[in-house]
């Protein structure tokens, strides 16, 4: 790691041997490299992962079926003469709970509240636009070092279809 990079989210020794195989991989295939190398007892790697297949592949089919559902889109069509809305049909209760709203959520449970329970209900709609700030701000922290973040976060957002045809 260069001197001037400060190393979080990660041991500094996972840091260097992603490093490692980052380089001698040009970054081709790095998440392979990266299973390959954590295979191994010894590295510093190998106890950030699942290595009982059993588990492995329960959690992997949770995980796809996590994408599914993000993915189902619904098209609102609000009363007055704005345009339709494309949304998410659901919307995790896990990250709602995390915006302040007591939903009896368990840590590793998610759950998920149509979007029909969520729109024009007061309580849950505050939550929700809660939610989407603190999405708006990790984003904004996560590509803060990038120079021209707000210039197209600007033009993202004044893009109608990005925000009705999502």
């Amino acid at each position: 790691m260069s001197a001037d990079l400060e190393v979080s989210g990660v041991s500094h020794r996972v840091a260097l041997e992603i490093r490692e195989v980052y380089e001698a991989t040009g970054g081709e295939d790095l998440a392979v490299g990266v299973l390959t190398r954590a295979a191994d007892p010894d590295s510093a790697l190998h106890r950030h992962f699942e290595w009982d297949d059993t588990k492995a592949a329960a959690a992997h089919r949770l995980k796809q079926a996590d994408d599914l559902i993000r993915r189902v889109r619904v098209t609102i069509i609000p009363a007055d003469d704005s345009p339709p809305v494309a949304v998410r049909a659901y919307v995790s209760g896990k990250r709602l709970s995390e915006a302040g709203m007591d939903l009896g959520v368990d840590g590793g449970v998610r759950q998920y509240l149509s979007i029909e329970t969520v729109a024009g209900r007061a309580d849950h709609e505050v939550l929700l636009l809660a939610s989407l700030r603190r999405d708006i701000r990790a984003l904004k922290a996560k590509y803060r070092h990038v120079e021209k973040f707000g210039e197209i976060f600007r033009e993202m957002m004044d893009d109608d279809e990005v925000i009705v045809a999502s």
